[in-house]
């Protein structure tokens, strides 16, 4: 497997003084000395896009002399760049965060497209038994997926944990090595290790966080059903809730038809995941009789913050079902805003309700468009069951 990097891009641009912004361009994220590279192209409509493996990201960019700001969709994130000549340097930073969260970037213009080479293909099976080794270990599972694209096979990965997924990863060869990154402006990811039988290494992400890791190929792994971790006791249709005008709401108000609650944060990629996957689903289902409605709990340090983020969100992923107020700090707990809710575990967590108001599933974190077979298998049981209570 190939992929061009920097180094080889430093020798195609030497010749060139300076290059418009408008194109894409070849970036590199440092993080702890690990470089994960990604494509950032900036159009001239104000648009930019961040390419991770089968993901485009759809961002905005604004440009002040020579000083980019590439804010992170509605995440409390940006790249902010400058640019000289044909170059960009700058930092990845997540605002509001202590210690300062700020992760160098590099990058230069591309000349000619380029993508992954799998003509070299690794020869990898697609379900892997993982476990995190750290002060409290953890299973996960590391899935392969293979698609077939217009010039020929994509393959990525993605890690699935008990609370989520890591979306896209794109696996590389580098010094006998079996490298996995990924960065989609929220979090980035670098997994480096050995390849024999198993697979076994560090996985690095942000700044300073760092894990050992141990995989083996395991197909009829599993982890725990998450239809069978959280659950819910009491009438939840008695709880109240502000919007983001201040309007009262509660679920009683609902009586009558389905009702889907997601547990929701800004800040969580899964949630954004599970946000547009809904917003696809509603588009094709516009003639059942089911409301959706979403709990959020921000990690901004006070209201008036936490209040423009969630607006941010709604623009930038085009909600159109409410959005209620859990909680605002890391120190609301989500228990105290929905006491029923026993072993909550993971944003986001979805409350299905059915039109007597009673609690029928909870399902405890999401998996994404990255998990391949998983997400497909995922889709196929939310329209049916959905479509199962709507009809009762």
């Amino acid at each position: 497997m190939k992929i061009l990097l920097l180094s080889t891009l430093i020798l195609l641009n030497a010749c060139i003084s300076s290059e418009p912004l408008l194109g894409k361009w070849a970036m590199e994220l440092d993080i702890q000395n690990k470089k994960i590279p990604f494509i950032l192209e900036f159009k001239d409509d104000g648009k930019a896009i961040l390419y991770n493996n089968l993901e485009e990201i759809k961002l905005s960019y604004s440009v002040k002399n020579d000083n980019i700001i590439v804010p992170i969709l509605g995440f409390d994130a940006a790249l902010e760049l400058s640019k000289t000549g044909n170059t960009l340097r700058g930092f990845w930073k997540k605002y509001n965060r202590t210690p300062e969260y700020k992760v160098s970037t590099f990058g230069m213009k591309l000349q000619r497209e380029t993508r992954l080479d799998f003509k070299e293909e690794l020869k990898l099976s697609s379900n892997w038994e993982m476990t995190f080794i750290g002060e409290k270990s953890s299973q996960a599972i590391l899935l392969f997926t293979k698609t077939q694209i217009k010039n020929g096979t994509n393959l990525h990965a993605s890690v699935i944990t008990q609370t989520g997924d890591y979306r896209y990863l794109t696996p590389m060869l580098k010094d006998k090595k079996l490298v996995l990154y990924g960065f989609d402006g929220a979090y980035s990811f670098y997994f480096e290790g050995n390849l024999t039988k198993d697979y076994e290494g560090m996985m690095y992400s942000g700044p300073s966080w760092s894990e050992k890791f141990k995989a083996k190929v395991n197909p009829n792994f599993k982890l725990k059903n998450p239809e069978q971790i959280t659950s819910y006791t009491g009438d939840i249709t008695k709880l109240q809730f502000k919007d983001l005008e201040g309007k009262v709401h509660t679920l009683k108000e609902s009586l009558g038809s389905v009702q889907v609650l997601q547990i929701f944060g800004s800040w969580c990629p899964n949630c954004i995941d599970e946000t547009q996957f809904i917003k696809r689903w509603r588009s094709k289902n516009q003639d059942l009789d089911i409301k959706f409605s979403i709990l959020a709990f921000e990690r901004s340090p006070n209201k008036r913050l936490a209040r423009i983020q969630l607006k941010k969100a709604v623009k930038s992923y085009s909600i159109d079902y409410p959005i209620l107020i859990g909680g605002y700090t890391r120190e609301d707990k989500v228990s105290t805003a929905l006491p029923g809710l026993e072993n909550f575990i993971s944003f986001p967590t979805t409350i299905y309700i059915d039109k007597k108001g009673r609690v029928r599933k909870v399902l405890a974190s999401f998996q994404g468009p990255a998990t391949g077979i998983k997400f497909e298998e995922f889709s196929k049981n939310f329209d049916l069951f959905l479509k199962k209570l709507n009809q009762e």
